[in-house]
């Protein structure tokens, strides 16, 4: 925890699934380089939220083979990880004007770097998550209608009233610079622009001041996957973030034993961008290889808690 004088309160938080990489690595330079006296409120930094997920690398505690993100509100006695989860609704959430969660695709899948911002109900806190997207400025921002129940720690924070948004970072089990570069840049803006940090901090010298914006891409009603049928050898024709259109070619897979013709033939079953890619080459039947979004305006986001709460 980092403190300077009165001002608001963020709580920044990673490792919430322990093999996504980037946050992690943004959260401890961020710990590493920031003066405290620098701060303008505090900052509740915890980089390693779900901690023994991320010892053991993977996106689930060996503990109790619990998935943080899946354990919210949380009990703290049903085991260590939806203890975490209580833990942080019962004691953190209380305390905080402002949240951002770090993620990545984790070991299995690549993500265009993005925002992610589940809706609400709560049209004032709704716009205010828009914006803060807006000023985080990820190239795509991912939107997923509102839900009357979840598990997740967005619905816990909305429930609470706390102003919160999240990231998909890359990928893959790695660190991407560009991806790191653009999360880094994204945390330095939300803390200027909510006055946690100066605009002259010495952090903003290669940040700029503003964002080019983001585009809204929609993962719910106009989102489409492309799944394989057949287990083998992947090979994709088209790299994240390309937009790509409906009856398109998207890449075929080859049989292990069958070093001439494709066993699968996949196509693009929508316009849209591409936001998800499979990481390993070698696939299994049911893998999805790629997911495409269409867009989304952002009088269409806005709109999104007006229309769950009429």
């Amino acid at each position: 925890m980092q403190k300077g004088d009165e001002g608001p309160t963020v709580l920044l938080t990673a490792g919430n699934h322990g093999d996504e990489y980037e946050g992690q690595c943004i959260l401890r330079r961020l710990i590493r380089e920031i003066d405290p006296s620098s701060i303008n409120g505090r900052l509740i930094i915890l980089p390693a939220l779900n901690s023994p997920a991320v010892r053991a690398a993977t996106r689930t505690s060996p503990l109790d083979g619990g998935n943080l993100n899946r354990s919210f509100p949380g009990d703290p006695d049903s085991g260590p990880t939806k203890a975490i989860a209580g833990f942080i609704v019962q004691h953190l959430f209380p305390l905080t004007d402002l949240a951002v969660d770090f993620h990545s695709g984790g070991s299995t899948s690549t993500y265009v770097n993005t925002g992610f911002l589940c809706a609400n109900t709560n049209p004032d806190l709704h716009r205010r998550n828009v914006e803060l997207m807006e000023v985080f400025g990820a190239p795509f921002t991912m939107v997923l209608p509102p839900t009357e129940a979840g598990t997740d720690i967005d619905f816990s924070a909305y429930q609470a009233g706390v102003p919160f948004i999240s990231c998909e970072l890359g990928g893959a089990g790695t660190v991407c610079p560009a991806a790191f570069n653009i999360g880094w840049a994204g945390l330095m803006r939300v803390l200027v622009k909510n006055d946690v940090i100066a605009h002259d901090h010495p952090f903003l010298s290669d940040v700029p001041n503003d964002s080019s914006g983001t585009c809204f891409v929609d993962i719910a009603s106009n989102c489409t996957m492309i799944t394989a049928a057949h287990g083998g050898l992947f090979e994709p024709l088209h790299e994240l973030g390309s937009w790509v259109e409906k009856g398109q070619k998207a890449g075929c897979t080859y049989g292990l034993q069958n070093f001439i013709e494709p066993l699968e033939s996949h196509t693009f079953e929508s316009d849209g961008v591409i936001v998800i890619k499979r990481r390993d080459t070698l696939v299994q039947s049911g893998d999805h290889l790629y997911c495409v979004a269409g867009k989304l305006s952002r009088e269409e986001v806005l709109a999104m808690s007006t229309k769950a709460g009429s």
